[in-house]
């Protein structure tokens, strides 16, 4: 995940605020926004318990044959830490997996700090397949100006007190809001094509451009892609209490298109092909939110040892 969007994703999150100085029923929308970003300028921490839930099925089809039903489920589960001074975060989870009736476990860990002088920001993670295979650190760091730049920030300081407003307007999300006795629920959505600007401003902020085509194509595959947000704040003491994220109701068809058009090439022109059907019946994340909990984030030894791989230079090089 790129540093832009991580900030987007815990923008969307974290957003938190005292409203009970509200009237009853006098709270807007960008009442609660703008109250969020004034909380979380006075949190230490933040501890999100995350549930992710994935269950759907692809379907191969040859005219004059049974179509072939592929089912896919996954669950997981896995804690996000994360300490606002300095800059340090931590996930770990683990996931159930079954394809095709087979059943697979894997976990996975994923550290990130800045670096004492503030000039670099390291990850260091590792994912266990349940293969038998000891799976080992990587260990990736990237120039710390080059990342906030690539954001339109030039400080840590700045990108922490950035307006959410903003952020929320670039990527066209309207707000609705529902009222209970001790909540405000705030829902949107968002079209995953509307974020191709937000790459293009990424790459020129780390002095790259993206090619015309690169763009035309991810912008088809992500055309018919939405994402369902919805985040929950306490109206007594302006904490956000829950956020989900599901992208149900999504058009897969330029998915399918793609990795049938991928298939065709692989196989041959001349190769007869199954018609491709991707079924999404759930695909859902959901967190529990709770702050000023994490002292300190400890990152094992055998992490820290690992040497790192400029990820700066590699980035640069992904774009002409």
């Amino acid at each position: 995940m790129t540093k832009r969007m991580f900030a987007i994703v815990m923008a969307s999150a974290m957003c938190c605020a005292p409203v009970s100085a509200f009237a009853e029923g006098a709270a807007t929308v960008d009442d609660v926004l703008a109250m969020s970003q004034e909380f979380q300028k006075g949190i230490s921490s933040t501890c999100i318990d995350m549930t992710l839930n994935l269950d759907a099925e692809l379907t191969l089809a040859i005219e004059g044959a049974e179509p072939f039903a592929l089912p896919l489920s996954m669950t997981g589960r896995f804690d996000v830490d994360a300490l606002q001074d300095p800059v340090q975060t931590s996930m770990k989870g683990t996931y159930d997996m079954n394809i095709a009736g087979t059943p697979m476990q894997s976990g996975m860990e994923m550290y990130t700090v800045e670096s004492d002088d503030g000039g670099k920001m390291d990850t260091f993670s590792k994912m266990d397949m349940g293969n038998g295979v000891e799976p080992q650190w990587i260990h990736q760091q990237a120039d710390l100006s080059s990342l906030l730049s690539a954001l339109g920030v030039g400080s840590l300081d700045e990108l922490k007190n950035a307006d959410t407003a903003k952020v929320y307007d670039e990527l066209n999300l309207e707000w609705t809001m529902e009222e209970s006795d001790d909540a405000y629920t705030l829902s949107s959505t968002l079209g995953f094509a509307d974020i191709g600007d937000l790459i293009t401003a990424s790459a020129e902020g780390l002095g790259q451009e993206v090619p015309q085509d690169t763009l035309d194509m991810i912008t088809s595959l992500l055309s018919g892609l939405m994402a369902n947000i919805s985040m929950t704040v306490d109206k007594e003491t302006g904490a956000e209490t829950s956020i989900h994220l599901d992208m149900n109701g999504s058009d897969l068809s330029p998915l399918t298109d793609m990795i049938s058009s991928f298939m065709q090439m692989t196989a041959g022109e001349d190769a007869v092909m199954p018609q491709i059907t991707l079924t999404l019946n759930d695909l859902s994340v959901d967190g529990i939110v709770s702050y000023d909990t994490v002292t300190a984030i400890t990152i094992p030894a055998e992490a820290l040892a690992t040497e790192p791989t400029d990820i700066t230079s590699m980035m640069s090089s992904l774009t002409p």
